[in-house]
Formats: structure tokens, sequence, C-alpha cells
């Protein structure tokens, strides 16, 4: 009986194994756009053609390389397995750079997975990329709008790695290899008011990389056409906060339609990147190209500046740990290796790292509930710079239901002790 039983199962498995549909396997080569490829054929022409011209620019440009691929079926395999194997088939991203952003939509299996190289992780966490899947394909996918969710999705990604998004590419056969008035891209640098020249954008890329892996921090280049009517240092802080910046990194934004510009360093740069060395660089690297409306000369000539700066004080953007001796704000108690060994210094830099990290948030949510920006306006280099009113004194005070002058007790986080100060209301 226990034979028979067995072999009924063995041929109801085959029936069943025989009536599931035959998935294709890994595809072994992209379609001839390469940045979209619709093996599901789901997709609009016109789509397809927006995705492409826009994905070859980027890359053009130096920056990641972002594919999307749709398949029916993922050949039986679990889908995050099948993407990795299809991500390292194709080779997707820069072979150094490790670049790489693959959507894949598996449609006949209702699911989805997006992936990066390693060399995208910084720009764009774990979590970001589950974030824009949850936000901009999810709701779509679930209607079956494949085209739209398509779309809004590698737009979103796009956007996250510094492209400016062109919709008007569609059709047009020189818009991919174009880097005139249309935005580029990279890792380091965004050329959204397209002024820059494609020299100037991968020399700008090369040296944000060489810095960050000299440093640990690097140095990111931004142009806009405008700063959508905000003050030229808000809008800095944004682009600082939206383009995932750390407090070892460096912005040069340039504002061409206002005829100005912004150097916003991170807040462990303050002791290295000081006001003097900035307005040096200023005077001497940014202003000259920027006045003649040599914009590629202004961003090289002041990228470069700025990561010499940084590169001359490596061990203080980025020290080791061994030479760390004695408390320092941005960094924490020191230590030097003792009879305790590495497993008890452990536990103590991890907790001594959680509480630096909660600390800088809570500084920033208190900032942005008391003043109504995530930074103090009576830090000591902007009285420094604009006088005892500090950064309200020169810009006229802040929005409408925030508070004018700093709170009882002192000016920083703190209010002036060693516990904190007075909250806002």
């Amino acid at each position: 009986m226990k034979h028979q039983l067995a072999a009924l199962g063995g041929a109801a498995l085959l029936a069943v194994s025989m009536a599931l549909p035959v998935a294709a396997a890994v595809p072994e080569k992209p379609t001839s756009l390469y940045f979209v490829n619709d093996f599901a054929g789901v997709l609009d022409d016109a789509v397809e053609e927006e995705i492409a011209a826009n994905g070859e620019r980027m890359t053009a440009a130096g920056g990641p390389e972002i594919v999307l691929v749709t398949v029916d079926f993922t050949d039986g395999k679990d889908i995050s397995d099948y993407t990795l194997e299809l991500f390292n088939s194709w080779g997707i991203g820069d072979a150094e750079r490790d670049d790489g952003l693959l959507i894949l939509m598996a449609i006949g299996e209702d699911n989805y997975k997006a992936i990066t190289g390693l060399g995208l992780e910084r720009s764009l966490s774990a979590g970001d990329v589950q974030l824009v899947l949850d936000e901009h394909l999810e709701p779509d996918f679930a209607a079956k709008d494949y085209t739209a969710g398509a779309l809004k999705t590698y737009r979103a990604y796009y956007e996250r790695l510094g492209g400016t998004w062109n919709a008007d590419t569609a059709g047009d056969p020189g818009a991919a290899g174009s880097a005139g008035a249309t935005a580029a891209a990279g890792k380091y640098v965004s050329d959204g008011a397209g002024v820059l020249s494609t020299q100037a954008l991968a020399a700008i890329d090369n040296i944000g990389e060489s810095t960050y892996k000299a440093t640990g921090g690097a140095v990111h280049v931004v142009t806009v056409d405008n700063t959508a009517g905000l003050d030229v240092l808000d809008y800095a802080l944004q682009v600082f906060d939206e383009r995932r910046l750390t407090g070892t990194d460096v912005l040069y934004l340039m504002d061409i339609g206002g005829d100005t510009y912004q150097i916003l360093r991170g807040e462990y740069l303050d002791d290295i990147l000081t006001d003097r060395r900035q307005d040096d660089i200023i005077n001497r690297q940014a202003e000259p190209g920027f006045e003649a409306k040599d914009y590629s000369k202004s961003a090289l000539e002041t990228a470069t500046a700025l990561s010499k700066v940084l590169t001359d004080n490596a061990a203080a953007v980025n020290p080791p740990v061994e030479q760390n001796n004695g408390y320092r704000e941005d960094y924490g108690y020191g230590y030097r290796t003792s009879s305790f060994g590495l497993f008890a210094i452990i536990p103590i830099l991890v907790i001594i790292l959680l509480i630096v990290a909660l600390t800088s948030g809570s500084r920033r949510r208190y900032y942005r509930s008391y003043y109504g920006v995530p930074y103090n306006p009576f830090a000591p280099r902007f009285i420094r710079r604009y006088g005892p009113g500090g950064y309200w004194g020169h810009y006229g005070g802040p929005r409408p239901g925030f508070h004018h002058h700093p709170p009882p007790g002192g000016h920083h986080f703190w209010g002036g002790g060693r516990g904190p100060g007075p909250g806002p209301g």
C-alpha cells in the first residue's frame, strides 16, 4: 500500500508539473534599447523611448546605469536570485564603480524587485530602493498599469541619483547623446542647468570618487536653472538632504538663473574647510569662472580645490581610530587599544555611534521645530559671517510661526549648558 501511494503521489506531481507554464530563462542579452527591455510586452513604445533616452544621457555623462526589465516568469527561481543572476549576466553598471541599478518586473508572477551594485549603496540605501518601489511602482503594478509604474519608478530612481528628467526626448534620435541643454548627471555631479561640458562632468565625477576613496568624504557639484524661489542657502540645504550627503561631504551648488552659488560643507568639516579657506576658494576658483559664465571652469576648479583641502587633511576627515585619543564632539570618545581587547571595545563603539546618530537627528528636529530650518541660524559661522544677528540678521527672519531669537540659556542645541535647553514654544 505504501508503494502504491508513493507511485500515485509521483504521478500526481508529474501531472502538476506538466500543467505549469514553461518559464523563460534569464535573457541572454538586452534589447537594442538596453535601458528598458520589455520582454513581457506590457510597455508603451513612447515610454520605452523616453526611458531609454534619459538612461543613455545619464550614462554618457559618467553616471550610473539604470536598467528596467519586464519578463513573464522567473524560470521557477526566487525573484531575488533571478534578479541577481540577470544583473551579473549583463554586467549592469561600470565595472570599476559597480554603479548599476536593475529594476525587474515579473508580470506573470505578479512580483517585482530592484537591486543595486555596491557602488550605489552610499547614494541609494536598501531602504531607499524599497521606498521607491513602495511609493512609485506598487500602486500602478497592483492596478496592472505597468507602463505608468515603470515610468514613475525609473524616473524616481533617476532623480534620486542626481539626474534631471527630460520628458521631451521620446523619438528624438539625437537626444540620447546630447550634452547641450539637456541635463546630465553622475554619482558626484548633476548638471540640471545643462551648462557643464562633457569633459568637466567626467572630471568632476572622477574627483568626487578619488576624494571619497582617499578620505571617506566627497565633493559634489550641482547646477540648477533656479532655486524655486528659495534662498540659495536654503536650497543648498535641501539638495544636501535630497542627495543623502553626510557630515564629511561638501556641496558646490551653482544657481545659474539666479547668478549666484553656494558652498555647503558637512558638519564634520568645520575645522578643516574653515570659513577662511572656503572664502579663499570662492575668490580664487569659484568666482572668476562664474563671473565670466565659464561654468565648467568654475565647477572644475572649485571641485579640485575642495578635494585638495579634504585629501590634504584625510586623517582629520576620516581619522584612524587608534589616532583618536580623547574626546571629539563629532566622533565621540576615542580610545587606544588596551588590554580590554577588540571584543570589549566593539560594544562601546556601537553605543557611542548610536548616541551620536540620535543626538544629530534630535538636533536637526529641534532646529526645524524651533526656527523652521534644520540648522542653528545663530551658529558661530553665521555670527562670523553676518554679525550678531546671525543668519536671520542677514536674511530678515524666519517664516511665520517660528522663532526669531535663540531660546533662553544660549544659542545652541543644549541651551549653553550641559543639559538640554528649553524646547520650542
